[in-house]
């Protein structure tokens, strides 16, 4: 041990803090550190982060702790941090999960330190997770994905290093790594080596080393606003790539959204750093790479080098003797065919799935066949003469060309691994002039884009050579991000934003709030990053209380109250069906309906009768019968026994497009004799219908006219496969849905009965720019009565009104305001009741 460094007791040296910066700080740089912690903690819970993965309290433990740690003598600090991170998982998890997460979990470790061979410890260890991962398969327990993140490549890289080791690792540092305290909640988590893990390790870290740590949690935050930014304004729905410019944006956009892991990385690496793991960064511009492999060194970088040290390094010194630039090819296909088979792996041990899909494998070979002739590119440059930077603008130009090349090539790639359908769409629309017809916009943009990034690097290169721009003190840094904090915070105030205007206000709104796309709303395939990043945790009853959180009940699928029907309407509910959902129970008459069991074909004397028709909202999914919107405001439009009496029939049902509700109308609602129809449509209107109309043409259903001259203008066959059907059809889902509006309109006018089209947004949705304006225009133009009920939720949190964190459907208070403002909106216009 030198002279610079101190024991910590624990066989843990540890270097003072650079020069200028106290040991263990001052009270003011703590608390500045705490005034950034609380302003970070007010930000969290304003804007919902991580609302799902409980992030919230467990920042809350992790900033409570932090003041505690820094309190303590350094010898403490790492039992205190194991303390803290083990008592999280109970908080988490609850009592028995938590203990089977720390008890199998230490089994893990235990078997890694025993006094025997390493062969015979790694055997060990490798048959317990083949026992684990045995009864993954048929336990569905909350603590599997939380075990699962901590283990399943940790274990990997603790045996891999220890096989090297010349002696067993601290206890302490071990427990650290495997159980970090962010790790309960974030299950996409970042692979630390564990040598990087200990040599990073300061027990004496001051306040300095924990504002580097603001520092990376104020990058997260700032990386997950810009995604929701992404996703909510700027991604296009599939209905609207009828163009080259769309397509475009849609790819850029989707790899845009990675900015959600890189947000949380960030998070994870600022609270190591709060307790003194000053672990390296996870990302480092990857939107600036400049090649493959630049990217591949730039994003994720504790996976690269993982895969390097596990996979690529064996394999290139395996291979060797064939010649380097076939050892480096060789080497780089196995990690990426190895990437590919753990991306499966990681999936099973979080979701409890396991697919292999051919389709990836050929992505993922294609992107390692890419890299490794980068490789050999850079080994062949390697071996030149090398000379100086190009500093002339000629290169600057290649180089900012070689940016926003890579660019276009990682967003193709992230596209096509997200959304396997956007392939066929290319391959059916490019050779349409009309999608091409963007074409000349998106190469000027392109072209802006590296005359843009030349001009910057002339610019930068100037002041370059004259000066090296410093570093801010750690109190400078502290005082710029407070303000950037408290601008951030005040701008989530409704308060504040009003005073911008009400445009301003509901924009704020949204993105205060952790939505998903229609597309993911309608049950559609997401990408894989976003399915692992956001992987919920289970809470334990403990935490579920404390959050407001109701205890998930047990589980009924909308297909075991349905049966099948004809290729129009795909499925109905079956008559006189009973039984609980979601905790509620849930009745079908015997017309097939979620309604009184009362109800008759013939219209009573005197009554005026709405149908309602629409999704599993409108048919109540997740509340009792006599909660949903339709049974209360009947209820209300009757209660004062007036003339005349009103009857709500509700039609709705789940898993249904535009199509199917026409069918539903005129073979159904029409045999009541309803006086309106009232047909309510959500963010997802332009989702289903392709898919659907796809279906019908490959059961060989009769079309409508305007339904046949959709499919002959997207040039559909009956022998054509359906994905590339559907990629044919999606830019046409606003002819789809508009011919429908206009023939259920006619119909409904044809028989004297008043058509009404209601918009029912649902919180925690997205709603893409202008697409209520847009549905409202179709059905305007159709025919119908517009009744918009957006704002129905009055300000409430989405997960105060539906019934869970990403489900769609609203609960029983949801169910109330629903009827409150539908209650409001036919008093105010009675004639949408049906003629007087």
């Amino acid at each position: 041990m030198t002279t610079t460094e101190k024991d910590d007791g624990m066989g843990l040296p540890h270097e003072p803090p650079a020069p200028g910066v106290p040991r263990r700080g001052t009270f003011w740089g703590y608390a500045l550190v705490a005034l950034q912690l609380a302003l970070i903690l007010l930000i969290v819970r304003t804007y919902e982060v991580g609302s799902r993965l409980h992030f919230f309290p467990v920042l809350c433990v992790a900033a409570g702790g932090f003041l505690v740690h820094a309190a303590l003598p350094p010898r403490f600090r790492l039992a205190f941090f194991c303390f803290l991170s083990l008592a999280t998982v109970v908080f988490v998890l609850g009592a028995p999960d938590g203990a089977l997460v720390i008890g199998i979990g230490a089994g893990l470790i235990g078997a890694g330190y025993l006094p025997v061979p390493f062969r015979v410890r790694a055997g060990l260890v490798l048959g317990a997770g083949l026992v684990l991962a045995v009864l993954r398969l048929d336990l569905t327990s909350p603590f599997w994905p939380v075990l699962g993140s901590m283990f399943m490549f940790r274990l990997i890289v603790f045996l891999h290093e220890l096989q090297r080791a010349p002696a067993r690792p601290p206890l302490g540092l071990t427990v650290a790594y495997f159980f970090p305290l962010p790790n309960v909640c974030f299950l996409f988590f970042p692979i630390f080596g564990f040598k990087t893990f200990r040599d990073t390790y300061r027990p004496g870290a001051g306040w300095a080393d924990a504002q580097v740590g603001i520092g990376f949690l104020t990058t997260g935050l700032v990386h997950l606003l810009a995604y929701r930014l992404v996703k909510y304004y700027v991604l296009p729905s599939p209905h609207q790539l009828g163009d080259a410019a769309h397509l475009a944006l849609f790819l850029a956009a989707n790899y845009a959204l990675y900015l959600h892991v890189s947000g949380y990385f960030h998070i994870i690496t600022g609270v190591f750093h709060l307790f003194g793991f000053g672990v390296p960064r996870t990302h480092h511009n990857y939107f600036l790479a400049a090649s493959p492999t630049d990217i591949w060194r730039r994003i994720n970088i504790p996976w690269k080098e993982f895969m390097a040290a596990v996979f690529f390094f064996p394999a290139f010194y395996a291979t060797r003797r064939a010649g380097t630039r076939a050892a480096l090819a060789a080497a780089a296909l196995w990690v990426f065919a190895m990437t590919w088979f753990l991306h499966s792996y990681q999936v099973f041990w979080i979701t409890g799935g396991f697919t292999l899909d051919a389709f990836d494998a050929g992505l993922w070979l294609a992107a390692g066949a890419l890299v490794a002739g980068n490789l050999m590119y850079d080994y062949a440059r390697a071996r030149r003469p090398r000379t100086a930077p190009d500093g002339s603008a000629g290169g600057a130009v290649r180089r900012a060309a070689a940016v926003v090349g890579t660019f276009v090539l990682v967003s193709v790639f992230w596209t096509c691994w997200n959304t396997p359908e956007l392939l066929a769409l290319v391959r059916v629309q490019a050779t349409d002039p009309r999608w091409l017809a963007g074409g000349g916009r998106v190469a000027a943009v392109l072209a802006g884009a590296v005359a843009a990034g030349a001009a910057i690097q002339l610019a930068l290169a100037r002041p370059a050579r004259s000066r090296e721009p410093g570093r801010p003190s750690p109190a400078r840094a502290a005082g710029v991000r407070v303000a950037l904090l408290v601008v951030a915070a005040a701008a989530g105030r409704h308060e504040v934003a009003a005073q911008f205007g009400p445009e301003v206000a509901r924009r704020v709104g949204e993105i205060r709030r952790e939505s998903v796309t229609p597309i993911e709303a309608a049950r559609a395939v997401r990408g894989y990053y976003e399915d692992i990043a956001d992987a919920p945790v289970r809470a334990g009853a403990w935490l579920a209380a404390l959050e407001g959180r109701p205890a998930p009940p047990r589980r009924t699928a909308y297909a075991d109250l349905c049966q099948p029907a004809d290729a129009l309407i795909g499925h109905e509910l079956i008559p006189g069906w009973a039984g609980d959902v979601e905790g509620y129970r849930l009745t079908i008459n015997r017309y097939g309906m979620r309604d009184r069991s009362d109800r008759t074909r013939e219209k009573p004397p005197g009554a005026r009768r709405v149908a309602l028709v629409g999704s599993s909202v409108v048919m109540g999914w997740g509340v009792g019968d006599e909660e949903t919107f339709a049974r209360l405001v009947e209820d209300r439009l009757n209660a004062g026994g007036a003339a005349p009496r009103y009857e709500l029939l509700n039609f709705g049902t789940g898993k249904s497009s535009a199509i199917q509700r026409l069918a539903v109308v005129e073979r159904r609602a029409f045999g009541f004799a309803p006086d309106a129809v009232f047909y309510f449509a959500h963010q997802d209107e332009f989702i289903e219908p392709p898919r659907h109309l796809v279906r019908l043409l490959a059961s060989g259903y009769d079309l409508p006219p305007y339904l046949r001259d959709v499919a002959r203008t997207a040039g559909l066959t009956p022998a054509m496969p359906p994905g590339e059907a559907e990629a044919r059809l999606v830019p046409h889902a606003t002819r789809i849905v508009s011919g429908v509006y206009r023939d259920l309109a006619s119909v409904c006018r044809r028989r004297g009965v008043v058509p009404v089209w209601v918009y029912l947004p649902m919180p925690g949705v997205d709603e893409p720019p202008n697409l209520a304006r847009e549905m409202s225009q179709l059905a305007q133009g159709a025919g119908f009565v517009v009744l918009d009920l957006s704002g129905w939720e009055g300000g409430r949190r989405s997960a105060e009104v539906k019934i869970g964190d990403v489900d769609p459907h609203a609960n029983a208070l949801g169910h109330r305001l629903i009827a409150d403002r539908l209650e409001a909106a036919v008093r105010e216009r009675p004639e949408v009741l049906g003629p007087p």
